[in-house]
Parts: structure tokens; C-alpha cells; sequence
């Protein structure tokens, strides 16, 4: 017989990013495809000592199965935690979650109907767009610059849905860091999407995993900030993780919102997994509660400047000089824009034989027509990889352009890109 696949399961995305990963597991090849913490930063040893008191002192508890909710201990750590982003709320305002990933995908099914308008960053998360595809949401795309989401346009796409019926329901965004172009929205710009939320009465998804990462320019307070939920009131439903910064084999996040869309997510959540791996949010309760946190955060974000710094002198010394790119004051991830008429998909197979992987900007887009950009991860390679990567990209890149100007002129396919 065939499959018995459903019509919603034959909607999902195939998440290119792990194709190409796939490659990367080559020894050989330089990869600035992956979004992977640096395994030396994972604070191994300190962890090792509280899972083996953890397992003398409380096996009956880290062992067995937990509260969908998550268990208290880490909860009211993230409380306090919460406060330092001028975030003050009580336990009916969180739930622990597997992962942010988790946390966005029961948002989507506790929030989306199929065939719901939500806006999106021109470039965005590709997991993000991955769960709007399983919900059967429809992305609309929003310019993205330097400053994060255009709220102009955003606005002008809002009164337009709005005028024809069909509203748009979330605003989703990665403020912080984003995930692919490294920019970070503006004050202005939170404080006015706040604002816009209220007025056409829409909710904010804050997807926050690297807010933890600045190493240079002043912190901005979190978009929640602005919009702190009081009761069953507020537009924003905030998410964050410890992938980036303890573990990600640990599969701990975090949601904070409305008390009535935390017990919906809560519902959701008993469907899809009943509770968090009780052992791994023990871990992190232990780890916040003796207070390592913020030494271990100052230590890794010295590891990530270090690398970014060497990549981008690098990409000043091997690129060719029409090349561009983001200036990310933290994160993981530089975002490249190429003269038209490159296409990063064509070029990836180029460079995969000089052993070097990237992955292509179309992957996080709505619109296949962006092609000539890319995303580099500069997080995991060390300092003489980063740099001998670069230059092999730089020489395949410029005898790409050098290949331009020499064929023949053609129309060249219509392309729309972002500002970034």
C-alpha cells in the first residue's frame, strides 16, 4: 500500500541546512554552515559535579517523570532571572519547554489556524518557517535592515490585511542576534511594535536564543520589557534557551506570556512529549542556583568575539571589494551579500570541492528569488580554519564575478533582496 502520509505532513519544509550539514561532517571540509555552540565552551566539568549529586541526593526525583509545566526549582531560577530583563512575572507566566523549537511549535498549533497570516522577517529562522508550514500558516515577509524588522512596512502590510480581512495574527522575530543576519532591532523600533500590537491586536512571538551573546555595543532591553504580561493581558509571548550558552544536548527552553496562552501551551505540550527531561532541567536549576552563570557567559562570549573578530578581517583581506556584509555586536552568525546575478546555491557546490561549506540565504527565505546571499557561522572552526576558509571562498567568489564581466550580458532572472 502507499504511505499513509497526511495532507499536513506532505506540507513540511526539508530543512536544506541539514543536507548540507551532512557534508560538513567531513574532516576535511571548513564548515560555516552550522548554527552549532563550540563544544569547548560547554561547562563540562561543572555539570559532571552536579549530575553525580544530583543522582545521590535526588534520583527519585530527577529520574522520574515531571510536571508539564517543568519543574519548580529551574522555574522560579528563571523568574529571577526574568527580573534582570525588567521582567516580572509569577509561575502561571512560564513553562519549561524542550528546547525553544518546542516552544514554537505548540505556539503554532495553539495559536495558528491553517491558512492565518503571520509576519516574518524577509530573512528568518528556518525552523521558525518550517513550524509556520506545519500549522499551515502563511508567511508575509517584512523587509529587514540594520535595524532589525522594518515597522514601517510592517505597519503598512497591517492596515492592508486588515482592510481585506484577512488580519495577520503573530508578528514572530529574532530580535537579538537574528538568525541568519546577526542584526539587532532597535529600541525604537520594540517599543513601536509593541504599539502596534495593541492597536491591531496581534501577539508578538520574541524568539530570544542569543540575547545572552553581546560581546560589544550597549544591551536593549528584551521586546517583553515593554510589554510585560499582567494577568490574562500583553501582546508578547517570549521564548529563549540554553542551546546557546550551557548545552544544547540538554534540550532546555523557556516560554514567558499571558497566564491563559501558558496553560494553553501546557495542554500542548501534554500531547506532545508529557514533560521536560526532568534530570537536564535539575542540571541547569543547580547550575543558575549556584550562581556560574554569568562567569561562564562572560567567558564564552570572549571565545565568540575572538572568532567573529578573525573572520571579519578576514573577509577584509580575502574578499573581493563588492562583497558585504553584517557587523553583528554578538551572536553566532555574519549575514553575505553578493553582487547580483551570483546565485549561493550554484556557488555552494563550488566551494564544497575547495572543502568549504556555507549555507545558502534562500534557505531562510519565503522568496526563492533572494540568491545572492549567505550565512556564515563563525562559532565552532578554529582561528586558522576560519581564516583559510575565508580566502578559499574569497577566490572562488572572485572568479565567479571575474566569470561575469567577461560573458556575454543577459537578462538576469528578477531578483528581490533584502536590505541587509
Amino acid at each position: 500500500m502507499d504511505d499513509p502520509i497526511s495532507r499536513r505532513s506532505s506540507a513540511m519544509r526539508v530543512s536544506e541546512i541539514r543536507e548540507v550539514l551532512k557534508l560538513t561532517q567531513r574532516p576535511d571540509i571548513i564548515s560555516f554552515a552550522g548554527g552549532l555552540p563550540n563544544p569547548e565552551t560547554f561547562p563540562h566539568k561543572e555539570l559532571r559535579g552536579i549530575v553525580d549529586n544530583l543522582l545521590k541526593e535526588k534520583y527519585g526525583i530527577v529520574l522520574q517523570y515531571g510536571t508539564t509545566e517543568g519543574y519548580d526549582e529551574l522555574r522560579q531560577a528563571l523568574l529571577e532571572r526574568m527580573k534582570r530583563y525588567k521582567v516580572n512575572v509569577t509561575l502561571d507566566n512560564l513553562i519549561i519547554t524542550t528546547g525553544a523549537q518546542q516552544g514554537l511549535t505548540a505556539l503554532g498549533l495553539v495559536v495558528l489556524d491553517p491558512g492565518d497570516k503571520l509576519a516574518v522577517s524577509s530573512s528568518t529562522f528556518l525552523g521558525a518557517l518550517s513550524v509556520f508550514s506545519l500549522v499551515e500558516a502563511v508567511p508575509v515577509p517584512i523587509a529587514l535592515d540594520e535595524n532589525g524588522m522594518d515597522i514601517d512596512e510592517l505597519e503598512k502590510r497591517l492596515e492592508e490585511n486588515q482592510r481585506e480581512g484577512t488580519p495577520i495574527k503573530i508578528v514572530y522575530t529574532v530580535p537579538t542576534f537574528q538568525n541568519p543576519t546577526g542584526v539587532t532591532m532597535s529600541e525604537q523600533r520594540r517599543i513601536r511594535l509593541v504599539e502596534l500590537a495593541r492597536k491591531y491586536n496581534f501577539f508578538i512571538i520574541e524568539d530570544d536564543p542569543y540575547g545572552d551573546l553581546r560581546y560589544s555595543g550597549d544591551p536593549i532591553d528584551k521586546i517583553i520589557a515593554f510589554d510585560v504580561p499582567k494577568e490574562n493581558k500583553g501582546n508578547t509571548i517570549y521564548i529563549s534557551t540554553f542551546s546557546k550558552t550551557i548545552s544544547p544536548g540538554l534540550r532546555i527552553g523557556w516560554a514567558v506570556g499571558p497566564k491563559s496562552l501558558i496553560r494553553r501551551l501546557v495542554i500542548a505540550k501534554q500531547s506532545l512529549d508529557l514533560c521536560t527531561n526532568v534530570l537536564s532541567q535539575a542540571m541547569i536549576a543547580e547550575y543558575l542556583n549556584r550562581n556560574l552563570m554569568d562567569v561562564h557567559n562572560e567567558k564564552i562570549k570572549k571565545v565568540y568575539k575572538h572568532k567573529r573578530d578573525i573572520m571579519m578581517e578576514s573577509m577584509k583581506r580575502y574578499f573581493p571589494s563588492r562583497i558585504t556584509w553584517t557587523q553583528p555586536d554578538g551572536g553566532l552568525f555574519l549575514w553575505v551579500t553578493l553582487p547580483k546575478g551570483i546565485d549561493t546555491k550554484e556557488l555552494l557546490n563550488k566551494v564544497i570541492e575547495k572543502k568549504v561549506a556555507f549555507i545558502p540565504g534562500h534557505v531562510f527565505s519565503t522568496d526563492t528569488n533572494i540568491q545572492n546571499t549567505m550565512r556564515l557561522n563563525f562559532s565552532c572552526e578554529s582561528d586558522k580554519n576560519i581564516e583559510e576558509g575565508i580566502k578559499r571562498l574569497g577566490e572562488v567568489i572572485a572568479a565567479e564575478l571575474k566569470k561575469q564581466r567577461t560573458r556575454p550580458k543577459k537578462k538576469i532572472k528578477n531578483e528581490r533582496r533584502s536590505k541587509c
